[in-house]
């Protein structure tokens, strides 16, 4: 055997499976992988027609992109129990995205926590500060509840909300009106470019997809899902980013698309709140998550934002 080979095989620490829909992927991508200590225990490309993809259990997978997943295998991704990294590639050089999955592969030291005292309103979902991030999912139903939701917020609220309502293109600049009008803080429909910040409320677009870049500013790009905007792959581009300081608060709607997205944002970390069932118009989507993921706090929109407001001041 080539002793620079037996060299690079000895120095791997870690296997993962690597998934992309880039058509032709170098082999030369292997090497630099295996260089860095990463072993690739499985390359699945992802064509239009793939349906369904066949990975080792339990290991560790970075999703490399440069268009669309199909929607089966996005669904199949967000659903799996291990790690998942979603990374766009330029189809440039691929060490920043190796150097990155070298960090969060690393082990971490484990150090005491100090003891911190907590009120018992809290006690049960403050353990860890509070994300920067919550996604808001809805669908039928869904403007009701966060018109109530949203007017109960003080304008100073120290997080960003990204609000994911399924609505036909031609309602959302009303869906953004209203709520503008019913809210303390200030709400927008999010634009390419737009900077990640707290104190605001962003509307996702109904025909884009969306990603957080590193610099903390939202991608947006044509959309082709079933569910328009879709919960699911809003949850996939901005997991890679903010992991387990994003979370999320499924509303009334009628789909299951969330389901996915809400065990994904758990996995990664981070809380799932979600409305009441007798206090929806239709329960499916609150009644899917419930069912698929273990979630926190559960009330009325009027609840769910007082508990919100009560942990961050």
């Amino acid at each position: 055997m080539n002793s620079a080979h037996t060299d690079r095989a000895r120095h791997c620490t870690a296997v993962i499976e690597l998934v992309t829909d880039v058509s032709v992927l170098p082999d030369a991508l292997k090497t630099v992988f295996q260089k860095a200590g990463i072993r690739l225990a499985g390359l699945h490309r992802c064509g239009k027609s793939k349906a369904e993809l066949e990975l080792h259990s339990g290991l560790p997978v970075l999703v490399l992109m440069q268009n669309n997943l199909p929607e089966t295998v996005m669904e199949q991704l967000l659903e799996l129990e291990q790690p998942v990294w979603f990374v766009d590639w330029d189809g440039a050089s691929i060490e920043p995205v190796v150097k990155t999955l070298q960090n969060k592969l690393q082990p971490q030291p484990v150090t005491a926590s100090p003891a911190v005292e907590v009120d018992s309103k809290s006690a049960a979902y403050n353990e860890t500060a509070m994300p920067s991030t919550w996604l808001l999912a809805a669908s039928i139903g869904g403007p009701e509840a966060l018109r109530s939701f949203l007017s109960r917020l003080p304008g100073d609220l120290p997080t960003c909300l990204i609000l994911v309502q399924h609505i036909g293109r031609e309602f959302q600049q009303q869906l953004v009106q209203q709520l503008d009008q019913a809210s303390p803080l200030p709400v927008k429909l999010m634009t390419e470019g737009m900077r990640h910040a707290p104190q605001q409320v962003l509307v996702v677009p109904s025909d884009r997809q969306v990603r957080l870049d590193d610099e903390g500013r939202f991608r947006l790009k044509p959309g082709n899902q079933r569910f328009t905007p879709c919960i699911d792959q809003v949850v996939s581009g901005l997991l890679p980013q903010l992991g387990d300081e994003l979370g999320m608060i499924v509303f009334s709607g009628m789909s299951n698309d969330g389901v996915a997205g809400s065990h994904a944002v758990h996995i990664a970390g981070g809380p799932v709140w979600v409305q009441t069932p007798e206090t929806c118009v239709v329960a499916s989507m609150v009644e899917g998550t419930m069912n698929k993921t273990e979630t926190g706090l559960a009330g009325s929109p009027d609840e769910l934002a007082d508990m919100l407001v009560s942990v961050y001041h």
